[in-house]
């Protein structure tokens, strides 16, 4: 219900006649960003505060692409044993490692996304004041080690 001094914009929107300047401009914005909260909310997403499985997933299929030999895969298994032996959950180990590796070997289009992966979760450990995290560590140290190991043609 539309009250007493607004109108209906073309799509729909109850605004304020008497809204002018930058309030005017501002209010599709702001409605815009709660009709996103409440989609993110409603699909049990929270845009920073997650941990995001589904790209784990594909990050982990695309360096899957780059593997070229045994080495890497074996590399790939024990950062993962590595990472689950100290308690850490999911698949950071081994696309941080094999992303690692394929950085190194120039193979640059399968490494991308499980790199960029991994910084954004540090990033989003900052961001929520957590500082320097145990499993971020971890992953900046596999993905270290897969680098070393390649640059030393140990994979």
């Amino acid at each position: 219900m539309i009250g007493f001094g607004e109108h209906e914009d073309a799509y729909g929107f109850g605004v304020d006649k008497h809204l002018h300047g930058t309030d005017a401009f501002n209010e599709y914005p702001r409605k815009a960003e709660r009709w996103s909260e409440r989609m993110w909310d409603d699909a049990g997403f929270q845009p920073i505060k997650m941990e995001l499985p589904l790209f784990q997933y594909f990050a982990t299929a695309s360096v899957a692409f780059g593997i070229s030999n045994r080495y890497e895969v074996l590399l790939a298994a024990a950062a993962h044993a590595g990472w689950t032996i100290h308690g850490n959950k999911g698949l950071g180990a081994i696309f941080s490692s094999l992303a690692g590796i394929q950085m190194q070997k120039g193979r640059f289009k399968t490494a991308t996304l499980p790199t960029i992966l991994g910084v954004y979760d540090l990033v989003n450990d900052f961001n929520q004041g957590r500082g320097m995290t145990k499993s971020g560590m971890h992953k900046i140290g596999w993905w270290a080690l897969g680098y070393t190991c390649a640059m030393l043609k140990a994979v």
